[in-house]
């Protein structure tokens, strides 16, 4: 994991260098959580593997 500031300089580099995380899957909610875990434990996904929240909006600049 790192520390605070391990942290802060990674991601400070990831937009320094517009570096943005792939995501693979978007699940709707923790009814679909199960279906995130199968998919990691298969391998079957290249990048993340993300569960959003209905109602809610994530900050800043998130590409989903």
């Amino acid at each position: 994991m790192g520390s605070r500031k391990d942290f802060i300089e990674a991601t400070d580099f990831m937009a320094k260098h517009q570096i943005i995380p792939e995501v693979s899957h978007v699940l709707r909610g923790l009814e679909e959580s199960e279906q995130g875990f199968k998919l990691l434990a298969s391998g079957d996904h290249v990048g993340k593997i993300v569960i959003k929240f209905p109602g809610r909006t994530p900050e800043g600049d998130v590409r989903l």
